[in-house]
């Protein structure tokens, strides 16, 4: 028994399994020593194992077929039979560098790196249209999903959705047979993933061994869980009232980055509010941050990196650390 975190990755290209972890590893041990190299020492020095649930092969895979004519079926072997690629190591480590120089992270800092990058973005704008417009005429769910194909493919063949979790589940299973105190960190598709798993933890009779054990904290970052395109295809979404939501959390922190256009600042604590009105949880807490990753297409406000060196988000952790 023992305090263990495990990260959840989102969508989109990744590297291989070893430069992700790599890097997540990395951007976290920073984060947490903008509040104090004590806490940081606790996971640099591996006395709190971090673990990685890598899934990048799939969604690589998948961005790759989904540029390919003929369309590529999914097909059971998939994962050896297309030939996708992986990003490059080294390709964030400048990025990387630059993230850790910013020593103020509030809201005037943030407008100057806009004002500096000459960034205006307005995705976050086009999204909501998107949203608004496409859930009056009822086909949010496929919109969505054509913009983000590998997010899309997690919900429409069961063959991507089960092997994405059973990463999850092999990793936070035996932790929790064990009794350890778990900390889940999870970005954007890696949020529906956790989510997905703790429900089917919580409540499907075969984990019954299971159903009387916590995450004690899931944090996440950049989430869609609040989109409608998304809340609308969870897996607890066609369970009857009183077999809906996980039961196994604690306590839930989401962070939402401004202009982060996947999260867009959707309050959970609302979305999930069933949760803690049936005492499910003990705690829902939304917060808006500033991510200030700048890569090789200008700012990004959703990118993981940004997230995990972010002091809001890493007080948290360290005040779970310490407990």
């Amino acid at each position: 028994m023992g305090k263990r975190i495990i990260v959840v990755h989102g969508r989109a290209t990744k590297p291989k399994q070893n430069e992700k972890y790599r890097l997540v590893y990395k951007a976290l041990s920073h984060g947490l020593s903008r509040y104090s190299d004590e806490v940081a020492q606790m996971v640099m020095s591996k006395v709190v194992p971090v673990e990685l649930v890598y899934y990048g092969d799939v969604t690589n895979a998948l961005l790759w077929a989904s540029h390919q004519r003929p369309q590529k079926k999914i097909v059971t072997d998939f994962l050896s039979q297309w030939n996708y690629s992986y990003e490059h190591n080294g390709r964030y480590d400048a990025a990387m560098e630059s993230l850790f120089d910013i020593k103020q992270q509030s809201s005037d800092a943030y407008s100057h790196l806009k004002f500096q990058l000459n960034h205006f973005s307005s995705a976050n704008d086009g999204i909501d249209f998107i949203s608004r417009v496409v859930n009056l005429l009822g086909i949010n769910d496929e919109i969505i999903n054509s913009i983000m194909p590998d997010l899309g493919a997690y919900f429409k063949y069961r063959t991507i959705g089960s092997l994405i979790r059973y990463r999850l589940q092999e990793l936070l299973v035996p932790a929790l047979h064990k009794g350890d105190d778990i900390c889940i960190i999870s970005h954007s598709l890696g949020c529906v993933v956790a989510y997905d798993v703790l429900w089917k933890l919580s409540r499907m009779s075969e984990y019954s061994a299971l159903h009387d054990k916590k995450v004690n904290l899931l944090i996440t970052v950049g989430s869609p869980l609040g989109e409608p395109a998304v809340a609308k295809q969870l897996y607890d979404v066609h369970e009857p009232e009183d077999g809906r939501y996980p039961k196994n959390i604690s306590e839930w922190h989401n962070f939402s980055a401004a202009d982060d256009f996947v999260s867009r600042d959707i309050r959970h604590a609302d979305c999930f509010y069933p949760m803690y009105q049936r005492q499910l949880i003990d705690l829902i807490q939304d917060h808006i941050v500033y991510n200030f990753w700048v890569g090789e297409h200008g700012l990004n406000p959703h990118k993981f990196y940004g997230y995990l060196d972010n002091l809001s988000v890493t007080r948290i952790i360290a005040e779970w650390l310490m407990h």
